[in-house]
């Protein structure tokens, strides 16, 4: 992605990243910041597959 292409998804989130969570994926992995809580409402995921997928993203 380039440089200004991220510039330009921060500041459409307000550089707030913690509070909105987000999730970017890469070509060999997703990425999000550390302290981020995805929070999913239990018709959405199960318990399991949520677990699982955070477990597979690098923070």
């Amino acid at each position: 992605m380039a440089f200004n292409d991220v510039e330009k998804l921060l500041r459409y989130f307000n550089y707030d990243l913690l509070d909105k969570p987000t999730i970017f994926n890469g070509a060999k992995s997703a990425y999000m910041l550390s302290g981020t809580k995805l929070h999913f409402g239990k018709e959405m995921i199960i318990e399991e597959d949520q677990a699982s997928m955070e477990a597979s993203i690098n923070v």
